[in-house]
């Protein structure tokens, strides 16, 4: 494993240096990984389970050969804590069963979070170093993302890194009412039940989603619970990502009327092309304001690009089918018409209750 590694520790300036050239090599698409398949799918799991068991031979080979050149267990036992927390790959968050929900998954992962990073600090004198105003974390390496290993069902996922939540949140426009509302709190009754459980499988099948772009249309009266479990699909792909080359998939939020006052305001075209290509948006508040000639424009260039390549969408509407072929464009409602699958939510108007 360690024949063609033929310099010496006398070669290099540091025993880190050294330690850095040792533990170079092969790469986790070597073994046939797909970086443009989930991290969970079930074809990368064999690649996973054999690089993981390749780092932990090489580790070993390259830690008993520094111990014989260098005679002193104990120093090379520091350096091998010490870049525990320095090399290039995420950290791994074992999970012994089932987290008991969303919310109690991101809790432990940004405890596991803060233990490391503490460690790191005050146990190895690691400080952190900011880089295009993001400072270093220990436990992602910067990477943006989290090794799940589900130890329960022999698999590995990747997770959003906890420093990164904030930000992510921000970018995703969801708004503070409902930044920790997810599906765990969402009142189940029986005129809900049926598309809280279409949204749940929903999000917990996006990544065959992602393959077929299957949008869906959310409709159903004024204050039973549409944009909330809208946004709990959103913020379900934000805690459980999937990363597609690494690359965390963009995921958004928009109040249609809002959007398009705003792009009045600004005159910024850019941003009604970031949100008619990112991969996955939830549209809000389809028709419920009269468009004039601009608006329908704009409307439907972030629908037809939608249509056209694919990208999963949630609409939301609190107009009946009947009352959205009144309101919007003829070419607008073909294309939702074959591009979405509806999804009927009924119940009484919440916002209005007292008692709860």
């Amino acid at each position: 494993m360690l024949e063609d590694k033929a310099k010496k520790s006398g070669d290099f300036r540091s025993l880190r240096e050294y330690y850095n050239y040792l533990t170079t090599g092969k790469k986790i698409e070597d073994f046939g990984y797909n970086p443009l398949l989930s991290h969970a799918h079930e074809k990368n799991r064999k690649p996973i389970a054999a690089y993981n068991t390749y780092r932990e031979q090489l580790l070993s080979a390259v830690h008993q050969r520094l111990v014989e050149e260098v005679r002193n267990k104990s120093q090379v036992d520091q350096l091998f804590n010490k870049q525990f927390f320095l090399n290039g790959e995420p950290l791994r968050y074992i999970l012994k069963a089932p987290p008991e929900s969303t919310e109690s998954f991101v809790r432990g992962l940004r405890s596991f979070y803060e233990g490391v990073n503490k460690v790191a600090r005050e146990k190895y004198g690691l400080q952190p170093i900011t880089v295009r105003g993001e400072e270093s974390c220990y436990l992602c390496k910067r990477t943006g993302r989290v090794i799940v290993v589900e130890e329960y069902n022999g698999k590995e996922t990747l997770a959003l890194c906890p420093h990164l939540y904030h930000r992510v949140m921000e970018e995703s426009g969801i708004n503070r009412r409902f930044q920790h509302k997810g599906f765990d709190e969402f009142i189940v009754e029986e005129s809900n039940k049926a598309a809280v459980r279409a949204m749940r499988k929903y999000a917990s099948y996006f990544e065959t989603v992602l393959q077929t772009g299957e949008s869906l249309l959310l409709i159903g009266p004024v204050g039973t619970g549409k944009t909330h479990l809208g946004m709990a699909v959103l913020m379900e792909l934000i805690r459980r990502p999937l990363y597609l080359r690494f690359e965390l998939l963009r995921k958004r939020y928009i109040s249609l009327p809002q959007f398009l006052n705003e792009m009045r305001a600004s005159f910024r075209e850019e941003r009604l092309h970031e949100l008619a290509e990112c991969e996955f948006l939830v549209v809000d508040d389809l028709g419920i304001e009269t468009l004039d000639e601009w608006g329908r424009d704009k409307v439907f260039t972030l629908v037809n690009t939608r249509y056209q390549e694919k990208l999963p969408t949630i609409f939301i509407s609190d107009l009946s089918p009947q009352e959205l072929v009144n309101k919007l464009d003829e070419r607008i409602l073909s294309r939702l018409h074959e591009m979405a699958r509806g999804v009927r939510i009924g119940g009484e108007d919440r916002r209005r209750k007292t008692d709860r």
